[in-house]
């Protein structure tokens, strides 16, 4: 009581030390400011609701911090150190958390000759519309380092002057895998003709004809290995044409 009374009457000047356990209490019993032991700092509250406990401003803070209750943050959080949820560490970086967790942009239209970024692209669907569908678009794909990850493409507009996929390294990358080709000429006999890329192949290219490149046609493309991209992709060649490989080593 007489610490009550002498806080109402005065404002600390100096350094204000408790010797124990004991604590600061709030109100009533339930609220209060303790250190349990040494090397120990406790704020606790016996409150039910969302703000029992309430820190504005910025906040820094160093070393291991243990969360046993609900946290709710209205700002950016900022951690340079692991994060552990459930006693398990978080591992992945903040890149690759956005990239699997953000719903936003799940489907991304490419109408012109670019570069193809695991941040831009990567778990995405992609959609090769170049507007008016005669106009070569030439895609370049990241290092292949291993990484796991995909990206698909899908033909939204025909394009008669290509959509062109080719690999960053072109001293030793390479594709592994197949697609297959729908030829319209050939539905009742022969169906779809399967295509394997080249020890030397470098280039996937999309001529709205023989190669694929119709509506529909999709490519994926997975970084497996350092320098290697694994391929998979059905495509449809329509009636008129003769199937050909979409690989080559053009580059």
């Amino acid at each position: 009581m007489w610490l009550s009374n002498y806080l109402k009457k005065y404002s600390l000047r100096n350094d204000f030390l408790i010797l124990s356990n004991k604590k600061i209490q709030f109100r009533d019993t339930g609220i209060f400011i303790n250190s349990s032991a040494d090397g120990k700092l406790v704020i606790s509250s016996d409150g039910a609701g969302a703000d029992d406990i309430t820190l504005t401003g910025s906040i820094t803070a160093t070393g291991d911090q243990a969360i046993t209750g609900d946290m709710a943050i209205t700002g950016a959080l900022s951690a340079s150190g692991a994060i552990t949820v459930g006693g398990t560490a978080i591992a992945a970086t903040a890149a690759e958390i956005n990239r699997t967790c953000d719903l936003t942009g799940r489907v991304v239209t490419i109408v012109e000759t670019g570069a193809i970024t695991t941040v831009a692209h990567s778990d995405r669907l992609c959609m090769l519309g170049e507007v008016g569908g005669n106009a070569l678009v030439t895609l370049t794909l990241p290092e292949a380092t291993g990484s796991g990850a995909k990206f698909k493409f899908a033909v939204s507009v025909v394009n008669t002057s290509s959509y062109v996929i080719v690999v960053a390294d072109t001293t030793n990358c390479k594709f592994i895998g197949n697609v297959l080709i729908q030829d319209a000429d050939l539905l009742a006999t022969v169906g779809a003709v399967m295509y394997s890329a080249g020890a030397t192949d470098d280039t996937i290219t999309l001529n709205g004809t023989t190669t694929g490149g119709q509506l529909g046609d999709f490519i994926e493309l997975i970084d497996v290995a350092t320098d290697v991209w694994f391929v998979q992709g059905i495509l449809n060649c329509p009636a008129g044409s003769n199937t050909a490989t979409c690989f080559s080593a053009a580059v």
